[in-house]
């Protein structure tokens, strides 16, 4: 293990929050997004990778449910991690439990296909600058 801090959020995320954009992961960008989860109070979260793909068609899927229901609950498992240049902890997911129904599964299902199919879809805010600068191997176990 690295000793990089773990904490374990559980609450809603905030689908209106949800901004697209990149960390910087050893200089080298890498998709990712940011997203509000609110258990008292509104807590940050960054992924990264395939769990950003996977945060993004939930929340597409969730937006397109005639509900219109604004959050998804989650217990979602962190690492804390300093960006390298404003020297602030981050939580950045390394996992997700949805607590959600079956057809906003299928539809997340089918959202994610769909992005990978180059078809976006519905947009959310981007964001040009990256959201942190890690400089850790985060594979190192």
């Amino acid at each position: 293990m690295l000793g990089i801090p773990f904490a374990l959020f559980s609450g809603k995320f905030d689908i209106s929050s949800l901004q697209v954009g990149t960390i910087l992961l050893k200089n080298q960008p890498v998709p990712a997004v940011r997203i509000n989860l609110y258990q008292m109070d509104a807590y940050p979260l960054v992924a990264h990778g395939k769990l950003a793909g996977e945060i993004y068609a939930y929340c597409r899927a969730a937006i397109q449910q005639p509900e219109n229901n604004r959050h998804l609950e989650v217990v979602a498992p962190c690492h804390l991690v300093r960006d390298a240049q404003s020297g602030q902890l981050s939580a950045l997911v390394q996992n997700i439990i949805w607590y959600t129904s079956e057809n906003v599964r299928v539809k997340a299902a089918e959202a994610l296909l769909e992005i990978l199919d180059g078809k976006g879809g519905e947009s959310f805010q981007f964001c040009n600058e990256p959201f942190l600068r890690i400089e850790i191997n985060m594979n190192k176990r």
